[in-house]
């Protein structure tokens, strides 16, 4: 496929799988694959990586064996092959000039779950470990421009493999409780493009809005060394927002990486800030069109400031009432693949509609086309990775890499505004009183502050949190009069979170509460219709709608009464499976009218002389980009501060 215009935002509606950063050139390898179970795990010993070999079956990538999607339905296995070949029409589809000798083929997998091996004709050329990150292969495309290639792939994923991250994939064979089917083998996109000998790995941007400044650091690869250095190759950046070229930047280079700063003055002038500031309600995107020798790549920078008050988490110093909804990503057909492209959007738009402001994105990476719509849309997230579910040194090991491979795959991404490593001490069970257990999460929230450092770090959401910028709680409360009792004023949550949480687990071992942090009910909720489901599951059942708007809207106007809370998040989106407590049901159809779900989610009850933030962020939720402009008004302050 080929894009061939200057907007990053014609390459996110044409489904680049990549949309933050973008080249002209590439094609996209799903579709039929050759595929074979391997049960006995023989594969190995009998060659089957080797040219020549034939697989009997065919899967279509990039859903997993054994969903409907999938169109392979057979007996499940730890260990799976995947058979293509790549034509030399393929390679030119996805930028091979035909003649150059100084070009690379890229192929990226987006997620292999869990381990996963290539060859390309017959020879190894990667091993990876952890599923729900990205790889890529890169090789000489001209070795291969006359009879293409044939590409096999291996992965294996155990199910007694606890100690690895697995999210909500189930560790028996048939799902159960809160837990869905499990995955093995290419679950996400397929893909490859062809660049020069020397091209751009990765951009990494950061701003000084105080100076008036945005910063791309480059990382390149590919280049011939000259005693240490590269030949002196020019770099350039260009940055425009609607047709307008707010800045550029020239220099040579003569390393891998390199930082190009452009000045922006108007960032100076805080009446620019509404224009060229990233937030929920004006979600601006500068287009960035990136230049180093021969490659030129299209990416886009959203400039925004994340901060918090004792009461609120802010975006660029504007207290912002957050109102979440849990999404778990699942689909019937397909599992934790969404089933088309357009998919992704959807679920993103469902949730504005229904008038949340964010998505706690739970228990697995995102695809990068849901960030990228998030950042488009005004759609704040939060990011989550999958959890282990037992400690070891594996754990350690796997999960920290993965988790470090998340960040830096999706810190560019303004939408996304707290990252979450850990969730309900999954995989650290005992962190009440393992210092090792401790220590990992501790170090990981301090990766992730080296790698990042510009987003809150809620190690461990829901309960048994240690140093925490952000006091979260899970409350399953199944009636509002619960959870109000529960959040009524600074006295009750201070007992609460310095005590025994709401689901029998100590909510801080670290510094107690003292009104200096915000506090979030971070799950709640749960609430199931479960319709026609025989197997339904929920924190709570009702038999009937009308039982189901009272209780939910119940538990809502509870919160959201609150004079302290600086949000919440419902758990959750939708059915997933048999657990049948989503706003809507497993085809994305909302139990009640959206109005009607609108209505309790962006209400603004008062209490005890309360003024709640009328945030402009509020507005975005519900309202079309042309008419948020309208709508936006300051923040009023709170009377309780």
């Amino acid at each position: 496929m080929k894009v061939n215009v200057d907007t990053f935002d014609a390459w996110s509606d044409a489904n680049y799988p990549r949309p933050d950063l973008c080249r002209e050139s590439w094609l996209n390898l799903n579709g039929q694959w050759s595929f074979a179970t391997d049960s006995s795990d023989e594969g190995l010993t009998l060659g089957w990586y080797l040219p020549g070999v034939t697989f009997s079956k065919t899967i279509t990538v990039p859903f997993p064996p054994g969903s409907p999607d999938s169109g392979w339905s057979g007996e499940g296995s730890d260990v799976v092959w995947y058979r293509r070949t790549i034509t030399p029409e393929d390679l030119q589809q996805a930028g091979a000039d035909g003649t150059s000798s100084r070009q690379h083929l890229r192929i990226h997998f987006e997620a292999v779950d869990f381990t996963c091996d290539v060859w390309i004709n017959g020879r190894h050329h990667m091993h990876h470990e952890g599923g729900y990150t990205p790889f890529t292969i890169t090789v000489d495309s001209s070795d291969y421009l006359d009879d293409g290639l044939e590409l096999v792939v291996r992965a294996q994923d155990r199910l007694d493999a606890v100690d690895q991250p697995r999210g909500k994939q189930d560790w028996q064979e048939n799902p159960h409780g809160i837990w869905y089917h499990s995955v093995v083998g290419i679950w996400r996109d397929v893909w490859m493009e062809v660049v020069p000998e020397g091209y751009i790995e990765s951009l990494t941007w950061s701003w000084d809005i105080e100076n008036a400044q945005v910063a791309c650091d480059i990382a390149l690869s590919g280049l011939r060394e000259v005693s240490g250095d590269i030949d002196p190759i020019e770099a350039s950046l260009t940055l425009e927002l609607a047709g307008e070229t707010l800045a550029a930047s020239m220099v040579r280079m003569r390393s891998r990486s390199l930082r190009l700063v452009a000045q922006i003055p108007g960032l100076a002038n805080r009446q620019e800030w509404g224009r060229l500031l990233w937030s929920p309600a004006h979600p601006n995107l500068i287009n960035a069109r990136i230049r180093v020798g021969d490659d030129e790549v299209v990416s886009y920078v959203g400039i925004r400031d994340v901060s918090l008050s004792h009461r609120y988490l802010e975006i660029n110093h504007q207290p912002t009432y957050l109102r979440g909804v849990l999404d778990q990503g699942y689909w019937a057909s397909s599992y934790f693949t969404a089933p088309s492209p357009r998919a992704l959007k959807a679920d993103l738009e469902l949730a504005r509609d229904m008038g949340f402001n964010f998505v706690r994105i739970h228990e697995r990476s995102a695809d990068r086309r849901t960030l990228t719509w998030a950042d488009r849309m005004g759609m704040m997230v939060w990011g989550e990775s999958a959890s282990a579910y037992a400690f070891s040194d594996r754990a350690v090991s796997v999960t920290t890499q993965e988790w470090r491979d998340l960040v830096l795959r999706d810190r560019n991404h303004p939408s996304l505004i707290v990252w979450v490593p850990f969730n309900e001490s999954w995989g650290v069970d005992l962190i009440v009183t393992s210092p090792r257990q401790q220590a990992f999460v501790r170090s990981v929230v301090a990766l992730t502050d080296a790698l990042d450092g510009t987003r809150p770090v809620i190690a461990n959401d829901g309960w048994e949190q240690l140093e925490t910028p952000i006091v979260t709680t899970h409350d399953y409360g199944v009636y509002g009069e619960q959870l109000r009792v529960n959040y009524a004023d600074r006295e009750s949550i201070a007992e609460l979170v310095n005590g025994v949480g709401p689901q029998g687990r100590k909510i801080l071992l670290g510094q107690p509460w003292s009104d200096d942090r915000p506090v979030m009910v971070t799950e709640f909720g749960g609430i199931s219709l479960p319709l026609d489901a025989e197997d339904a599951w929920g924190y709570a059942v009702v038999p009937t709608v009308e039982a189901y708007e009272e209780r939910v809207s119940g538990l809502f106007d509870a919160l959201e009464s609150s004079p302290i809370l600086a949000g919440f998040c419902y758990t959750q989106l939708t059915d997933t499976r048999q657990e049948t407590n989503g706003l809507a049901d497993e085809n994305r159809n909302p139990k009640l009218p959206l109005e009607v779900i609108r209505g309790f989610v962006t209400s603004s009850a008062r209490q005890s002389g309360q003024i709640r933030p009328r945030t402009i962020v509020e507005a975005s939720a519900v309202l079309g980009t042309d008419e948020r402009s309208a709508v936006s008004r300051a923040f009023e302050g709170d009377r309780d501060a």
